[in-house]
């Protein structure tokens, strides 16, 4: 440059030295708020990376929930199943025992009846051994009747009493 067109020392360069320290000052100021802007921006990124991590967890929590709550529900659908199945079968079981204890029921009265028939028979029995051993001595008494020629009396009593088997045996 020419020496007629350099700026006199004194001002100009007082004025460039100002502008200097100013942009000095404001590169400083932006440094400094990058910097900033930089490590808030940090900052966020890391708080989302732990919102999308959390969110990820909660995701998988929510899915485990939902696995052991359909597990749940089946478990109670088999458990209601079950609890149906035993009380028909509870059901089943009362209704036969109240066929069985009617068929008890019946068996008593049949024993009843025949214990009475049993009482009724050996009764007959007894009657009729009673009625033979009576039957036995008379006709040992007829037996002797006739052998001692007594006989047309026991016929007359035999008729007149209307006792025909007593009066086939003296005949």
């Amino acid at each position: 440059m020419p020496p007629s067109r350099q700026p006199a020392p004194g001002k100009a360069g007082k004025g460039f030295a100002v502008v200097a320290a100013e942009v000095k000052d404001l590169a400083s100021q932006t440094a400094k708020a990058t910097e900033e802007i930089d490590r808030q921006l940090t900052n966020m990124e890391n708080a989302a990376n732990s919102s999308i991590s959390a969110t990820e967890t909660v995701a998988n929590k929510v899915l485990e929930i939902t696995e052991q709550t359909s597990a749940m529900a089946a478990a109670t659908d088999q458990q209601s199943a079950a609890t149906s199945e035993i009380a028909q079968n509870v059901n089943e079981a009362a209704t036969g025992t109240a066929h069985v204890s009617r068929d008890i029921e019946t068996v008593s009265g049949i024993a009843q009846e025949t214990g009475e028939l049993a009482t009724s028979v050996q009764s007959m029995i007894a009657n009729m051994n009673e009625q033979t051993r009576e039957l036995q001595e008379k006709g040992g008494q007829i037996h002797q009747a006739r052998a001692c020629g007594h006989s047309r009396g026991i016929h007359d009593h035999a008729e007149r009493a209307g006792k025909p088997a007593l009066l086939r045996l003296v005949q």
